[in-house]
């Protein structure tokens, strides 16, 4: 038997769209898509496409409170809503415009990141799933962020949660900023193990993941961070995650691995200041893949994550 790869994808995902100006254009997507055809690997006898489909609200509000979501709403089928206050939740002029039909287009990427979080983990052809329009890590309860309206990662979590009871998940963030929304939804969770690379919180938004962020109550020790200097180098950063994440997941043994997978590390990135070449995401890539099959029952939900135009 073939282990498969599934790639959930759609055009629909050009519809989070914050504007032509905004740093976040879905141009993004549709380039590495189009650049996957060109090089044949859409082709490939192990890569399945699979659509997205919308969460439900019911499982958004397992991350989001419902007076969050019903403002998401409301401003989805009206940005000009006078009976809300944007600002309060998050929402209007800066990192995270408002624009007509974000609520569909936010749940659209958060049912793409629970159908392959699904796929992995009912089904054992697929090894591995990648959302990649996924990786809105900023994302918190009642409010947005970073270019982030729901935090489809931990809608994907939360998801899984109900498929096992006690189901130990280990998240793994290289995304150059710092995944908070994560890491503070889970922070008092022992079976949600959050592992977060990316340049320090002192230089960079959102301005945290501080080593002393370990987690709290019963999460406590279950918050990691590596917050490196700007311009860390490609050799540097490699040496450090070889050296931490196996033995982390070794020890951690989860049951599934889910990575948000930004590359707004690379050197030449108009929004970040460090200095990783692309020859080092395929390194990551393979010490990953080896991860999951040793220490995470061969079981990799990926996503996407920063990396600007």
């Amino acid at each position: 038997m073939i282990d498969k790869v599934g790639l959930i994808y759609t055009d629909e995902y050009q519809k989070y769209n914050f504007g032509k100006d905004h740093p976040l254009r879905p141009l993004r997507l549709k380039l590495t898509y189009s650049l996957m055809e060109k090089l044949n690997l859409l082709k490939h006898q192990r890569v399945i496409i699979m659509k997205p489909r919308l969460a439900t609200q019911q499982e958004i509000e397992t991350t989001h409170s419902p007076q969050y979501i019903e403002v998401v709403k409301k401003l989805s089928e009206n940005p000009k809503d006078k009976s809300v206050i944007p600002y309060r939740y998050g929402l209007g002029p800066g990192d995270n415009p408002i624009f007509k039909g974000m609520y569909e287009a936010a749940s659209l990427v958060s049912g793409g990141s629970i159908v392959a979080a699904d796929k992995v983990w009912n089904n054992d052809d697929f090894k591995v799933a990648f959302n990649l329009a996924g990786g809105l890590h900023h994302a918190g309860k009642e409010k947005a962020s970073g270019f982030c309206i729901f935090n489809d990662i931990a809608v994907a979590i939360h998801h899984l949660k109900t498929l096992k009871e006690n189901m130990k998940i280990a998240y793994v963030d290289i995304d150059c900023h710092h995944g908070d929304g994560v890491q503070w939804l889970f922070y008092d969770d022992p079976n949600v193990l959050t592992i977060s690379y990316h340049q320090d919180g002192r230089y960079l938004f959102p301005g945290t993941g501080f080593i002393n962020e370990i987690g709290e109550g019963e999460g406590k020790g279950y918050s990691i961070n590596f917050p490196l200097v700007p311009g860390t180098s490609s050799k540097t950063f490699l040496k450090l995650f070889r050296y931490t994440a196996p033995k982390i997941l070794e020890t951690y043994k989860p049951d599934i691995l889910i990575t948000q997978l930004g590359v707004d590390t690379y050197f030449g990135d108009p929004l970040t200041q460090m200095g990783l070449s692309l020859s080092v995401y395929r390194d990551i890539a393979q010490t990953l893949k080896t991860c999951a099959r040793e220490y995470c029952q061969n079981k990799w939900v990926a996503v996407g994550g920063g990396g600007y135009l």
